[in-house]
C-alpha cells in the first residue's frame, strides 16, 4: 500500500531530525506536523517534499555540521611517489 503524502513528508522530517542527532519528542512532533501541513497547503499538487526540506531549518534549530579544516593527512612529496 502506497503511503499518503502527509506520511511521506512526516517520515522524511523525522528521519532528518534523527540523522541530525535530534530525538523527536512531543514538541518536535507537533512542529513537524505543522511544517508538513504548511508544505502540503503551499504545494498541494506540487513538490511538497522539496518544500518540506527547504522549510525545515525555519521550524527547527538544527546543529551546525562540524567540519575539519584538515580533510586528510598532510601531503608530502613521498606520498606522491617522489623521493
Amino acid at each position: 500500500m502506497e503511503q499518503l503524502p502527509c506520511q511521506k513528508a512526516l517520515d522524511r522530517v523525522i528521519a532528518y531530525l534523527r540523522g541530525s542527532g535530534i530525538k523527536p519528542g512531543v514538541n518536535e512532533c507537533r512542529t513537524a506536523l505543522e511544517l508538513v501541513g504548511h508544505a502540503l497547503q503551499q504545494a498541494p499538487d506540487g513538490d511538497y517534499l522539496k518544500l518540506v526540506m527547504e522549510l525545515l531549518p525555519q521550524y527547527f534549530e538544527l546543529p551546525q555540521p562540524k567540519l575539519s579544516l584538515e580533510a586528510g593527512p598532510e601531503l608530502l612529496r613521498g606520498s606522491m611517489g617522489y623521493e
